[in-house]
C-alpha cells in the first residue's frame, strides 16, 4: 500500500522500510479499526492535573500505572492548566468509573481530572 503512496517500486520501498526499521526511525506497524467495530465503545479524553508539588517519582508511577492499562490508549505531557492528557476506550460508563476510580481519584499524585467523552470523530490520521 505505501508502494502506491510514493513515487517509487515496490522494491525500493521495501528497501527503505527494512532499512528504516532497523535503524529504529519506525518503531511499529499499527492496525487501525475501523468505526464501526468501536462504535459501541465509549471513548474520553482525561485532562489530569498532578499536585503542584508532587514528586516526580510520584508522577513517573502515575505515568506508568496508566501505560498499564489495556484502556488507556494514549498519554500525552501537555502545556496549560493540564499537565496530561489520556485517552481512553471503554466498553460503558461503568467500566469508566472503575477505571476513574482506579487510575485517577486513588492516585495520590492527581489533583483533579476533567473528562470529555468523544461524540463523534470527524478526522483520525493513520499514523
Amino acid at each position: 500500500m505505501l508502494a502506491r503512496s510514493v513515487p517509487l517500486s515496490a522494491s525500493a520501498v521495501t528497501r527503505r522500510v527494512r532499512r528504516l526499521r532497523s535503524e529504529g526511525f519506525i518503531a511499529a506497524d499499527v492496525a487501525m479499526l475501523a468505526p464501526k467495530l468501536t462504535a459501541r465503545r465509549l471513548r474520553a479524553l482525561v485532562r489530569v492535573q498532578v499536585h503542584e508539588h508532587a514528586e516526580e517519582r510520584g508522577i513517573a508511577a502515575l505515568r506508568a500505572s496508566l501505560a498499564a492499562e489495556d484502556a488507556v490508549q494514549m498519554i500525552l505531557d501537555v502545556a496549560g492548566a493540564d499537565d496530561l492528557a489520556v485517552l481512553v476506550c471503554v466498553r460503558d460508563m461503568a467500566d469508566y468509573n472503575a477505571l476513574a476510580e482506579r487510575l485517577f481519584q486513588n492516585e495520590p499524585a492527581v489533583r483533579r481530572y476533567e473528562t470529555s467523552f468523544i461524540k463523534r470523530v470527524h478526522k483520525q490520521v493513520r499514523w
